[in-house]
């Protein structure tokens, strides 16, 4: 994964890096290795406030914002989305559409 880089482009020192910016960098990691390699920050911020749009829609099984969801499949203008408990175990796979995506 690429750690956020300051105006030098270097990699930010641990206690100069806020989580926003690690997220952002986690983020645009997981992205790219499904094939999304010019996420905007917009993008990156719709994509999470679909995630919690959708942890609130399954918090019946089990789903909550501290649940783990991995990309597991991109297509066209959707997003497949399997959510994790804290032992790796699937609670729910969900597709998340473009259309559904909050701006």
């Amino acid at each position: 994964m690429d750690l956020p880089k300051n105006s030098d482009g270097k990699t930010l020192a641990l206690e100069k890096m806020d989580l926003g910016k690690y997220e952002e960098a986690f983020l645009k990691s997981a992205f790219r290795e499904v094939g999304l390699n010019n996420v905007t920050l917009q993008e990156i911020n719709n994509f999470q406030r679909e995630y919690n749009t959708l942890t609130n829609k399954y918090e019946n099984e089990g789903v909550t914002t501290a649940s783990r969801g991995y990309i597991i499949g991109v297509y066209d203008g959707a997003y497949k989305v399997d959510f994790s408990n804290e032992n790796a175990e699937t609670l729910v796979q969900v597709v998340v559409k473009e259309e559904n995506v909050n701006r």
